[in-house]
């Protein structure tokens, strides 16, 4: 009798490639990242984006990937580190605000507590945007036009406004400024669904530099592809000795 029958099964499913088992989590702030990227890879990659095995997952805000501690620890670490034990490659991607930016910094120093690797994750998988998703991946013009859009047009929205919120970020947000003009909340899946429609169509910016969110989702999408399940103990163990290999020096 096997040892551990469950780990056969899986190697086995494995080889037939029925293993269900994301090969890729993209962790993600809020519901407003959850409905751009989804609806990104059907517009614009043209496939659900289960196809390359890759799960999107809400995180409900900064908080419950960090922690409310000061103690240095990180809430999400653990996870990543049963998701890498089973070989499940993750991304992590927050606004900057909260304690986003001691997550990456916590994780050349923060080591896998399984026993199989040293790293817990690599901080090139961790994305923290300079302010926030909208402001750093759509210009000003664009932002308005989505707000726009998002109000039924019974609000036009100025992109000179736009550009007032960017420049006194973090003390105002487009919530609050959109609160302001229309009286009524930002309904940010909504809003999330315009800028996806606006970066099928133009992918880049004015300038023609893509949009990091775009180049984001290309590189989950990629890597999500070239990581076969293991057929084997031994090769999980050589796929475990290269993701301790991975650069942890590398900016996003």
């Amino acid at each position: 009798m096997r040892e551990d029958p469950r780990e056969h099964l899986q190697f086995v499913a494995n080889q037939y490639d029925l293993n269900p088992q994301p090969k890729a989590v993209l962790f993600v702030e809020g519901e407003t990242e959850v409905v751009f990227a989804r609806r990104l890879f059907r517009g614009l990659f043209g496939m659900h984006h289960g196809v390359p095995g890759i799960e999107i997952m809400n995180l409900h805000g900064v908080d419950n990937a960090t922690g409310r501690k000061t103690d240095g620890s990180v809430a999400i670490v653990p996870l990543v580190d049963y998701l890498l034990e089973h070989q499940t490659l993750v991304f992590v991607v927050l606004d900057n605000e909260g304690r986003a930016r001691n997550l990456r910094q916590a994780a050349p120093v923060k080591h896998s507590i399984l026993g199989s690797r040293s790293k817990a994750i690599a901080p090139d998988r961790i994305l923290v945007w300079d302010r926030c998703f909208e402001l750093d991946n759509f210009t000003d013009d664009e932002i308005a036009r989505a707000m726009t859009i998002t109000a039924g047009d019974r609000v036009e929205f100025d992109p000179a406004d736009v550009r007032a919120v960017r420049s006194n970020w973090p003390t105002t947000s487009l919530s609050n400024f959109y609160r302001l003009r229309s009286g009524a909340d930002l309904k940010k899946p909504d809003m999330a669904q315009a800028l996806a429609e606006l970066a099928i169509v133009s992918p880049g910016f004015p300038d023609s530099s893509r949009r990091p969110i775009v180049d984001l989702l290309l590189r989950v999408s990629k890597e999500a592809s070239r990581n076969p399940l293991p057929l084997t103990r031994e090769v999980w163990e050589q796929n475990q000795d290269s993701l301790d290999a991975e650069d942890t020096t590398s900016e996003p």
